[in-house]
């Protein structure tokens, strides 16, 4: 029972119904099939059945034709030799007399378990006996012999001695023929019905699986829509910033390296813009963290508008971003300096209870190229510095990384000695 059990147990818990209907429709499918197959080998078998009775039927109705032959054959050599035919040793009659013997012993097992035919072949058997004593009877009273002699009955008892009409043995015979082809008419309506329900038997089973089947789809495209969003949902999750939704760090590493790598066996451009919002912090403290957070919502927001869908942008950390570019450095400057002027040139709309508020924000930007570094960790330093040498020319700016004139770094100390420009705080309008 434990293993039966655990087919009802959900691996994910938000399509548990999803997996039983799955299981359910399954199983439903099996016993439809396994309903049908036991109902139509059950018509099969009553159609088989009938189909063998019928034979039979026709059997007897063929063995009757044959002993009313043998009969009639037999009047014919009675006939044939009273009028002057030469017939050796009666050899019409004899043969004619054990046909008709042949052909009762095989009607007794075939007419055996059916009563009426059977009395009436019990009926039949000494009229066809005392019919062929009568035929030898008059042979012999031509030859001048006595009822010693070959006349003697079919089974070699002593005749009667009534005469038998062949009305007698026609009516008798014809009502067997009759009833037999009345149940082969039956057997054949047997057949048919057997066949009909079948078919509506087969028709109706395919069509429920039909419908199990699309139910079954629907299902199975309902559960691999929620392991793909699930799988969608994880990727996310792994892949991309909850609050800016660019790539998060982990993002970022492996395509700065995936890049790096592109970039090592093919030696195609690749650049890299670090940029951080200048005096961020002070929003934080001033206004709080969700501001903060909106800030940086529209931030991630005015720089994907700027980006094309071969540049990456991902949240480093805090309110550090990082686009990776893959190309050359004047083309990255370039593109750092509209990032720039995307950010400064409208101010930042923020909603703040009944009111709103109106910040306007600066970056600064950090531009290296790979060619001037040995490795992707190295290429991300070289930005980070660019950055901070922005920082220190007094914000607001774009400065590139130079492989033979480093910028000076200023010290986190300097850094936040520094006072925002004019204008730079945040206002409330």
């Amino acid at each position: 029972m434990r293993p039966l059990s655990n087919l009802f147990k959900p691996s994910m818990p938000r399509t548990s119904a999803i997996e039983r209907g799955l299981i359910l429709t399954s199983l439903f499918a099996g016993v439809v099939l396994a309903a049908m197959a036991v109902v139509v080998n059950h018509v099969n078998e009553d159609a088989l059945n009938a189909g063998k009775r019928a034979i039979r039927s026709n059997e007897i109705a063929t063995t009757l034709d044959k002993l009313q032959l043998a009969l009639l054959d037999g009047e014919i050599g009675q006939r044939d030799y009273l009028a002057g035919a030469r017939l050796p040793d009666r050899a019409r009659l004899e043969a004619a007399r054990f046909r008709a013997r042949l052909h009762l012993a095989v009607l007794r097992p075939l007419a055996g378990d059916i009563t009426t035919q059977s009395e009436r072949l019990a009926q039949i058997e000494p009229l066809v006996n005392r019919k062929f004593s009568q035929l030898a009877r008059a042979v012999d009273s031509r030859e001048g012999r006595g009822a010693e002699g070959p006349g003697r009955g079919l089974g070699g008892l002593d005749p009667d001695s009534g005469r038998v009409t062949d009305a007698e043995i026609d009516a008798l015979i014809g009502a067997m023929q009759s009833e037999e082809a009345a149940r082969v008419q039956a057997y054949r309506i047997t057949q048919r019905e057997a066949g009909e329900k079948s078919l509506y038997v087969m028709v109706g089973a395919l069509a429920l699986l039909t419908v199990l089947s699309l139910i079954f789809w629907m299902l199975l495209k309902i559960e691999f829509g929620a392991r793909r969003n699930l799988e969608r949902r994880l990727i996310e999750t792994a892949t991309i910033d909850e609050l800016t939704g660019s790539a998060n760090r982990r993002e970022f590493d492996r395509q700065l390296s995936q890049e790096w790598a592109f970039r090592t066996r093919y030696g195609t451009a690749l650049s890299l813009i670090v940029l951080d919002v200048d005096h961020f912090k002070e929003i934080n403290d001033q206004w709080g963290h969700l501001t903060g957070d909106a800030v940086l919502r529209e931030m991630a927001r005015r720089i994907h508008t700027r980006l094309r869908t071969t540049e990456t942008l991902a949240r480093y950390g805090g309110e550090e971003f990082a686009v990776i570019v893959p190309q050359y450095l004047n083309n990255a400057l370039q593109l750092a300096e509209q990032l720039r002027q995307r950010v400064a040139e409208d101010p930042f709309i923020v909603p703040e209870g009944n009111a709103h508020l109106s910040i306007r924000l600066t970056i600064s930007l950090g531009v290296a190229e790979a060619s001037d570094v040995e490795s992707a960790r190295e290429l991300l330093a070289a930005a980070d510095e660019a950055m901070y040498a922005a920082k220190a020319r007094g914000r607001d700016c774009v400065e590139a990384h130079r492989a033979n004139h480093p910028s000076r770094l200023m010290t986190e100390s300097e850094l936040r000695g520094n006072t925002p420009a004019a204008g730079s705080l945040p206002a409330v309008s």
